[in-house]
């Protein structure tokens, strides 16, 4: 809900993408050993970036969600357990909420910022795709004195 409204990928942006992360497989399959990593490159909104990237973040995210829950009843002392009982189901219930809400409203914002989904320096997104956020590099573009296009190329050889 903190990303508000997001308007569709218009198609011309969306083939202009996939031309630029093609001539940056051509470019790396001339000059590397490795075999492309890419099989689909597409162009995602900040709500495509939250939904293709959750169970990457779900994976990353739970075992420190299920550390936060149980650290608030973890640190009371045996007499404040004792008298708590049926609260500390609800203070574990309620550490988990706070960590979720966070979490939440941290991936929301990274959302509009990040250019591609290999951005943070993990692989967020599924294996094989390669997916730019054409808002996002608009509004990088703007502040440099470079060609959009030349920057979208840059930023889909970095993807790929």
């Amino acid at each position: 809900s903190s990303i508000g409204f997001v308007a569709p990928v218009p198609e011309k942006t969306s083939a202009a993408i996939a031309d630029a992360v093609h001539l940056a497989e051509t470019w790396l399959d001339g000059v590397t050993a490795l075999p492309a990593g890419t099989t689909k490159a597409v162009a995602w909104t900040p709500k495509d970036w939250v939904e293709n990237t959750l169970e990457t973040w779900k994976r990353l995210c739970d075992p420190v969600a299920e550390q936060i829950s149980t650290v608030w009843a973890s640190s009371l002392p045996e007499e404040a357990k004792s008298m708590a009982g049926p609260l500390l189901s609800m203070m574990t219930q309620m550490g988990g909420m706070a960590f979720g809400s966070q979490l939440g409203q941290a991936l929301g914002t990274l959302s509009r910022e990040v250019l591609t989904s290999t951005d943070i320096g993990l692989p967020l997104g599924p294996k094989g795709v390669a997916a730019l956020m054409p808002d996002a590099i608009e509004s990088l573009s703007e502040g440099l004195e470079q060609p959009r296009s030349e920057i979208l190329t840059f930023l889909a050889a970095r993807e790929a």
